[in-house]
């Protein structure tokens, strides 16, 4: 079937009867996921519950390593129960997250390394962003000023706050 050539390229077999000749699946999961997947697998085959969707980090023929979303459940075949997968690959999916995940980490040790204040607003007026300049300045840390608004925002008083807030929605109306 369609199914089985897709898996047995997913992991780099030439063919099915390459694929399915493997003794087991085991190989084709990375040592670090191993003990979680076999805990699963026992699990769900003495009826416990266990997530019938999860992600795991394979790996292919070659040891390269590959990202799989899988969603499992508990079959008949040949008269015994057995472990259905459907696998996706989302390898591509799970490195764009982790340069994202880098690029953010980047983002923010330039951002606290700035010796000014500097901080980043949605439209409503909210903070979404402070720097170790900002928290050191209000004396907040940067947990306790997200989401605040301007208007509620680091100890000064009201008709700052107020002045501030009329200044950011004329930068916002682009007047």
């Amino acid at each position: 079937s369609s199914a089985l050539i897709t898996t047995a390229l997913l992991f780099g077999f030439a063919s099915i009867a390459e694929g399915l000749a493997q003794p087991s699946i085991d190989p084709l999961i990375a040592p670090e996921e191993r003990e979680r997947l076999l805990d699963y697998r026992a699990r769900r085959m003495a009826g416990l519950p266990v997530p019938d969707r999860f992600e795991f980090r394979g790996l292919r023929r070659d040891g390269s390593p590959l990202w799989l979303d899988c969603v499992a459940s508990v079959v008949p075949w040949e008269g015994a129960p057995a472990v259905l997968l459907g696998l996706l690959d989302i390898t591509a999916r799970r490195n764009a997250e982790e340069a994202l995940r880098a690029n953010e980490r980047m983002l923010q040790t330039l951002f606290d390394t700035l010796p000014y204040v500097v901080v980043v607003k949605d439209a409503e007026g909210r903070y979404r962003m402070v720097n170790r300049a900002w928290c050191e300045r209000y004396g907040l840390t940067p947990q306790s000023a997200i989401g605040l608004h301007t208007l509620e925002g680091p100890t000064r008083p009201a008709e700052q706050s107020a002045k501030v807030w009329a200044e950011e929605q004329e930068i916002l109306s682009g007047a």
